[in-house]
């Protein structure tokens, strides 16, 4: 059986054609393009190159080349099928350094096209210590390979595995910090949600309306507020059960969202309360969303628990004095209520 049989499988079928060439950080290719040029000054070597194996594709690219001539060139972004190189058959029997590569290697014909006659090849370990691919030089003349030359060359592909393994490490350090970012996002999220409906829970909508408030004071805006409950709530619960309980509040947030503007947050601030605030809006034109979103909430059908219907209290805020404006807009609600329920009413404040 052919040696690199034995190391590297059975022969493949037809070459699958050119693959995706790999890429590599900026900094390791500066460092592997200076490696290469001090190779090529110590060895004599004509054409010094650092190249990846596709495995899967059987595939060898030449990723960096330095070349001191015209007699013997290795271009950059070659990919030539790998049972054809002279690197497969250099680590399938360990002959890593030849002056005469014809006699060691008579089966290359890539080889003896080029006129390669001396070549030396080293691999190169990726990080869980498989070879990424070689480091290697070849001349067309008969170079003596030294052992200082050969250690010098294995000293510079440990230093280039050590480089994959330094970006590897870095890349993990990255991808775990985009995690731990995605994480830390979506805690806060959850914090800042109520479970139920969905939307903003109370300390979520109060953390807005300070946003908005700042906002609507830079721009000499005002903020509209609607504070709302469900009527007779309490009954819900106690005729039709808590899951339809449930139902009528996932009713009630689905109709603020029908009803508002993407700029707009609303949020559910507890038990049957919900809060909703509107940028650049008054106090005014607040009664006119609390209306619309009372009548849509009166006009649900199919629900198990029968017709609801809510109560609002409107009031706006020009961002100096958020607090005042929920009070305001508490006592409105508490207007609507007492006034018969189903009904919205409005306060007015600075």
């Amino acid at each position: 059986m052919d040696p690199a049989d034995a190391l590297l499988g059975p022969a493949p079928g037809p070459h699958p054609g050119p693959t995706a060439r790999p890429t590599l950080d900026a900094d390791l290719v500066d460092h592997a393009r200076h490696l290469l040029a001090l190779l090529a000054r110590i060895s004599g070597l004509r054409s010094t190159y650092l190249t990846n194996v596709d495995w899967a594709g059987e595939v060898q690219h030449i990723l960096l080349s330095h070349n001191t001539g015209t007699d013997l060139v290795i271009p950059e972004g070659l990919a030539v099928p790998w049972r054809d190189t002279l690197c497969r058959r250099s680590l399938a029997t360990g002959i890593d350094r030849t002056e005469d590569v014809a006699g060691q290697f008579p089966d290359c014909d890539a080889a003896a096209a080029l006129g390669i006659r001396s070549f030396i090849s080293v691999a190169v370990l990726d990080v869980d210590g498989s070879i990424y691919g070689t480091l290697c030089g070849a001349s067309n003349d008969e170079v003596a390979i030294s052992d200082d030359v050969h250690a010098t060359m294995v000293a510079l592909g440990e230093m280039v595995s050590l480089q994959l393994r330094e970006r590897a490490a870095s890349r993990e350090i990255g991808r775990q910090a985009e995690e731990l970012t995605r994480a830390n996002a979506r805690l806060q999220e959850l914090v800042l949600t109520d479970a139920l409906t969905g939307l903003p829970n109370r300390r979520g909508v109060l953390e807005a309306l300070e946003r908005l408030a700042g906002a609507a004071r830079r721009n000499d805006q005002r903020v509209g507020l609607v504070w709302l409950d469900v009527d007779q709530f309490k009954g819900v619960n106690d005729r039709f059960g808590h899951h339809a309980g449930d139902d009528a509040l996932r009713l009630v947030a689905d109709s603020l969202r029908s009803v508002i503007r993407a700029q707009d947050v609303a949020g559910r601030v507890g038990g049957d309360e919900f809060l909703v605030l509107l940028p650049d809006t008054d106090e005014v034109a607040a009664a006119s969303v609390a209306e619309r979103l009372r009548r849509r909430v009166a006009q649900a059908e199919g629900q198990a628990f029968g017709p609801i219907s809510i109560s609002a209290g409107t009031a706006s805020t020009d961002g100096r004095d958020p607090e005042a404006a929920l009070v305001a807009a508490d006592r409105a609600l508490y207007v609507a209520k007492t006034g018969g329920r189903d009904r919205v009413a409005t306060h007015a404040t600075r």
